[in-house]
């Protein structure tokens, strides 16, 4: 087993500590990653606080909000990614969530352009964002059921594609009828005229 060489303290352990020691209600856990990467898991009754926080601390790019379904154990996941531009640092915040009812305050009033982010992981997981201005889907039909990316969602009935049984002498056909008129694979010479 190699041995991990062990890192310095740099700029994100400051972040992480400045969190900590503001939020210790609300943070109940969170790491160092790697350079410019920190973790931070948060009750979803302070999510809202520790962004805001987040901000003022100059993480102004809500770069996304996702959802993760975990079946063992059964659980969803709303993360966040807030990026600061000054300090080249990502924060991932994380918060756990039931499976049955899955809802966490929405980050638009924090950071607007999480709306879309919101309600593609609403359409996709089910994941409701409570107080957002407009929480409708985003890549399904509105009249979907369900929420695909949810592994408790049932699969829509598929259709059986049935290949003819003479499907390469039609192929062979095709291809003798495209390069009859003038039709050229790549790297192959036109015919002569």
């Amino acid at each position: 087993m190699a041995s991990e060489k062990a890192r310095a303290p740099g700029p994100e352990d400051e972040v992480l500590a400045q969190l900590k020691a503001r939020f210790p209600d609300f943070i109940t856990e969170g790491r160092v990653k790697r350079a410019r990467r920190i973790e931070a898991t948060v009750k979803k009754e302070g999510l809202l606080e520790v962004a805001w926080a987040l901000l003022e601390m100059g993480f102004g790019h809500c770069s996304s909000v996702t959802g993760v379904d975990r079946l063992q154990p059964p659980q969803m996941e709303s993360v966040c990614h807030a990026w600061s531009y000054e300090r080249k640092m990502l924060v991932s915040l994380k918060v756990i969530l039931p499976r049955d009812n899955p809802r966490v305050p929405s980050l638009v009033p924090v950071w607007p352009g999480a709306g879309w982010h919101e309600r593609e992981s609403w359409d996709l997981l089910g994941i409701v964002y409570e107080g957002h201005p407009d929480l409708r889907r985003i890549l399904n039909p509105d009249d979907w059921r369900g929420h695909p990316l949810r592994k408790d969602c049932p699969l829509p009935e598929r259709k059986q594609f049935v290949v003819p049984r003479n499907y390469d002498e039609e192929i062979a056909r095709s291809i003798t009828r495209r390069r009859e008129s003038g039709y050229t694979e790549r790297g192959e010479e036109a015919p002569p005229s």
